[in-house]
């Protein structure tokens, strides 16, 4: 056999080694991606609603519905447990409205509770990947109407009372950047020597970026 003819047969058994070897199939294990896990860290920004009622405010108590938007920023400190900032802004639907006689004169008045606000700090411990309950406290606002009524003569006036918040809450992630949360605050709030306490329930969604 010639050498050119012995060089060729071993080009064409390479060939077909390597044509039988691409046709059989791959022995190597397809690699697993972990799926990422929720990050809780990042801004956020949300919309509520809920209830504001009254426990000490004389006999004039305005609980009603409220309506709000919130934005804020949470940082993941560790596996379990994150911190943040909160700062929520609500128009408030209470009022309450009595009337009697001054004098022999009748009259009418109402309190209404139109706005509130707060900033607050936040601690959080994840339950797991998706849950997560935080306490939360600082300063919060809510502004007052008064208006009243006597024979003739009508007057009103608005005044706003500061104070602090405490509160517990709980949020659930059913997508990466949706979530709904819900929770209860309690306010006190002081104006001119009177302090005025205020329960707050609340529910409602975030997006978180």
């Amino acid at each position: 056999m010639s050498l050119s003819k012995l060089l060729m047969g071993s080009a064409f058994a390479s060939l077909a080694a390597t044509a039988n070897a691409a046709d059989l199939p791959s022995r190597t294990a397809p690699a697993l991606v972990a799926p990422l896990a929720n990050s809780w860290t990042g801004f956020y920004v949300g919309a509520t609603t809920g209830y504001n009622f009254f426990t000490k405010a004389g006999s004039a108590k305005p609980n009603g519905a409220l309506l709000g938007l919130r934005a804020g920023y949470d940082y993941q400190i560790a596996p379990t447990f994150v911190i943040g900032v909160l700062v929520d802004g609500e128009l408030d639907f209470g009022k309450k409205s009595y009337s009697g006689t001054y004098l022999g004169t009748p009259y009418k008045a109402s309190l209404k509770h139109t706005e509130s606000y707060s900033i607050d700090l936040k601690a959080g411990y994840l339950v797991n990947d998706q849950t997560m309950i935080y306490a939360l406290g600082g300063f919060s606002s809510g502004k007052i109407k008064a208006s009243a009524t006597v024979g003739a003569i009508s007057a009103s006036d608005s005044f706003t009372a500061n104070g602090w918040n405490l509160g517990l809450g709980a949020e659930y992630r059913f997508t990466k950047q949706w979530s709904a949360f819900g929770e209860y605050r309690f306010n006190q709030l002081k104006k001119d020597g009177v302090t005025v306490n205020v329960g707050q329930a609340k529910i409602g969604i975030a997006y978180r970026f």
